[in-house]
């Protein structure tokens, strides 16, 4: 009896941990019956994808968790014998362990690691109490904040109550609401819609959007960059965000309506006016969309990567179709004197790895940094619209799929 409890509150605060981080884990029977999947497989979050649930397949030996480095061990199938899952991660099968964007459980963190020897429940306690470092709750935490840096989402706009855009304040992430530069111009202007919301593949998207713009105005909105906000650990001087050594993802929805060549882009700043990314003597800024003349070849357009306003822009292969909408992703890498920008366009997959190949990639010849995101659609209304903007530690936080 009291075994059998103490196998219960130790699964259970396994349990409980990864749930709170939006991870279930599943541990089959081992005497599950061949067609049963062994308990199906595991869910993920916002930050994990999720998982489905595991059907056929007979439950058998559970997957191996982790190694004396802290990995995670599985793969998208889900442990040795553990059945079905996400594209995601996920397992199914009798003690396996549940994953998140990569495929398996990182449940060992880094102490000593956590194996599963035997698909049933008294042999995986046995296993994680017999732990190098004596330590189930290490392993436990350790694991837990690897798979928390791993995939964690900053800041994210969704948009919300139709009406206008100038003093929204959806979303997460965000010191400030969204300034747009002259906000009494009339309407259109820059409003929020429903109409025709911005879709691409399986993202996780809501139907609100901004829309713009209007006499060449443009508009934008300041990051949190409190000290003790989110973007805290990526901070550096005179409250940018761009520390050394560290990387940030971005993501958009973005569809330009517009036909002409007047100039429609999003930029990455570190102007005090949030809506304002041209002072040449500001750490770099990094934009992508449409420049003009730079970004076309013979009478086609190309969604283009660039740093800083004087700098040339670098025109990907992707060609602007009108009212189409696309998915623009970023990598930045900061270094101590500038950078790389990474520009993903379109990505085929979602929630997972990082594509291999980026569409455009620039280095920065000064420091980057930034603490405003800017939305110039254009100079008249409904030339372009802009939905999903998100920023995260990794290519899966900032393409959660649905």
């Amino acid at each position: 009896m009291i075994r059998a409890m103490k196998t219960r509150h130790v699964l259970a605060g396994v349990a409980l941990m990864f749930a709170s981080m939006g991870i279930v884990i599943s541990c089959g029977n081992p005497s599950t019956r061949d067609g049963e999947g062994g308990g199906g497989g595991a869910a993920g979050s916002e930050n994990g994808g999720a998982g489905k649930g595991g059907g056929g397949g007979v439950g058998g030996k559970g997957g191996t968790a982790g190694n004396s480095s802290g990995g995670a061990a599985g793969n998208s199938s889900g442990g040795a014998g553990g059945s079905a899952g996400s594209a995601s991660g996920g397992a199914g099968g009798a003690g396996g362990m549940a994953g998140n964007a990569g495929g398996a459980a990182g449940m060992a963190g880094g102490a000593g690691g956590m194996v599963v020897v035997d698909a049933g429940v008294d042999a995986a306690v046995d296993a994680a109490v017999s732990m190098s470092d004596g330590s189930v709750d290490s392993a436990l935490d350790a694991g837990g904040d690897a798979l928390a840096t791993a995939s964690t989402l900053l800041a994210y706009e969704p948009f919300g109550a139709v009406g206008r855009l100038h003093a929204a304040t959806s979303g997460s992430g965000w010191l400030a609401p969204w300034d747009v530069q002259s906000d009494n111009m009339p309407d259109p202007g820059y409003p929020v819609l429903v109409d025709a919301p911005l879709t691409y593949l399986n993202l996780k998207t809501t139907p609100a959007y901004a829309s713009g713009g209007q006499r060449y105005f443009s508009s934008g909105r300041k990051f949190d960059i409190n000290a003790e906000g989110v973007f805290k650990d990526y901070l550096k001087s005179l409250a940018l965000i761009g520390t050394p050594g560290k990387s940030l993802w971005v993501s958009f929805l973005y569809r330009r309506s517009a036909t002409g060549d007047s100039q429609s882009n999003v930029s990455f700043h570190s102007s005090n006016v949030a809506y304002w990314d041209s002072d040449p003597a500001l750490p770099a800024t990094f934009s992508v969309g449409f420049f003009e003349a730079a970004s076309k070849t013979a009478d086609k357009r190309y969604w283009s990567l660039r740093l800083r306003a004087a700098d040339a822009p670098i025109k990907t292969s992707v060609e602007i179709v009108p009212d189409q909408t696309v998915l623009v992703v970023i990598n930045v890498n900061f270094t101590d004197t500038a950078g790389t920008v990474k520009l993903f366009m379109n990505p085929s997959s979602l929630g997972g790895q990082a594509p291999s190949v980026a569409s455009a990639e620039a280095t920065a010849t000064v420091e980057l940094g930034f603490r405003n995101f800017m939305f110039y659609p254009g100079n008249s209304p409904n030339d372009a619209a802009i939905d999903e903007i998100r920023v995260g530690t990794s290519f899966a936080a900032v393409t959660p799929t649905n």
